[in-house]
């Protein structure tokens, strides 16, 4: 009994085998026609067809007429909100605050007291020369530094020593100039014209640094008319005394020590006195360099000094619309 239960299994197992293996080799045999066509490309075609028409129906619904819509085109409807609502772009706001700046012509106000200030302090400082002048020799350093101190506390106008040194020579000039007619004269003009630092090209005014360069213009020109000796008529005096310039210009020192000399011993004189700019065309070449830098270094330090009574103009916001 037990033989042929056995037996009975064995016919089972080789019949579900059979059957698996049939069922493999069906699913593994290619097909062909409209059912492998299906199979391989027909539902991905359908699939993507379905997706497409579904993407282009949801674009369209609800516009009339139906059509596809770009940026920055007007929308065919109007759209109201339930509240009023507003928004300010600060880029917009910005554009609009510049190009008024722009196109709006700037008025400038010149500084009139701060010219007035730089004139009071030219006539003090002119009338503490005069004073100084005729002061005993003693006398006149303790004097020279209360009128440095009165002009800077009084008129905001600081001097130092070396600059009051050069400025004690204002009336040394040929054709009878002077060092603060002469400054008056030239800021007038500038301040007239009207000095700004950056100026556009649509405004008349002059920048700070061409306003600069006429001033370092004119005080070479002024300079180099220093008188170094006078004329007869005013005594052949000497204005420029050799041991004041001999450490710093030794070859125009001695220059002007053997005019000194010649004159002494009763030697040849120039009637009509002799200029800065003279011993600049001399034939020693040595004194023709040191007059030539000793020009230059006055004329710096005059600019310098004419430079505190430049006064730029500045917008005028009240002016300005």
């Amino acid at each position: 009994m037990a033989k042929e239960e056995k037996n009975e299994l064995k016919r089972r197992g080789s019949s579900r085998r059979r059957r698996s293996l049939l069922e493999d080799e069906t699913l593994t045999m290619p097909k062909d026609g409209v059912s492998a066509f299906w199979n391989n490309w027909g539902k991905n075609l359908v699939q993507t067809l379905l997706f497409g028409a579904a993407i282009i129906l949801i674009c369209f619904v609800g516009q009339e007429p139906p059509g596809l819509r770009t940026l920055g085109e007007v929308a065919p409807e109007n759209v109201y909100s339930d509240r009023s609502f507003s928004f300010l772009s600060e880029v917009r706001r910005k554009e609009a605050e510049e190009w008024i700046r722009s196109s709006t012509p700037r008025e400038f106000a010149r500084n009139f007291a701060g010219d007035e200030m730089f004139s009071k302090a030219l006539i003090r400082l002119e009338d503490g020369l005069l004073t100084i002048e005729i002061l005993p020799t003693d006398a006149k350093e303790a004097a020279i530094l209360s009128l440095v101190n009165e002009l800077e506390e009084n008129f905001n106008l600081s001097l130092d020593l070396e600059e009051f040194r050069w400025i004690k020579n204002w009336r040394s000039f040929s054709e009878g100039q002077e060092l603060f007619s002469f400054l008056k004269k030239t800021l007038g003009k500038l301040h007239l014209r009207g000095v700004v630092k950056f100026p556009s090209t649509d405004q008349k005014f002059i920048s700070e640094a061409n306003a600069t360069r006429e001033i370092e213009s004119s005080m070479i020109n002024l300079c180099s008319g220093l008188i170094i000796l006078s004329d007869l008529q005013d005594g052949l005096r000497f204005f420029v005394e050799p041991s004041d310039i001999l450490e710093t210009y030794p070859s125009l020192a001695r220059n002007i020590e053997e005019i000194k000399l010649l004159l002494e011993n009763g030697g040849p004189f120039p009637e009509d006195g002799l200029s800065l700019n003279d011993l600049i065309e001399s034939a020693d070449e040595n004194a023709s360099f040191d007059a030539q830098k000793f020009r230059n270094d006055l004329a710096d330090r005059y600019s310098n000094f004419a430079l505190k009574g430049l006064h730029l103009r500045t917008i005028d916001r009240a002016a300005t619309t």
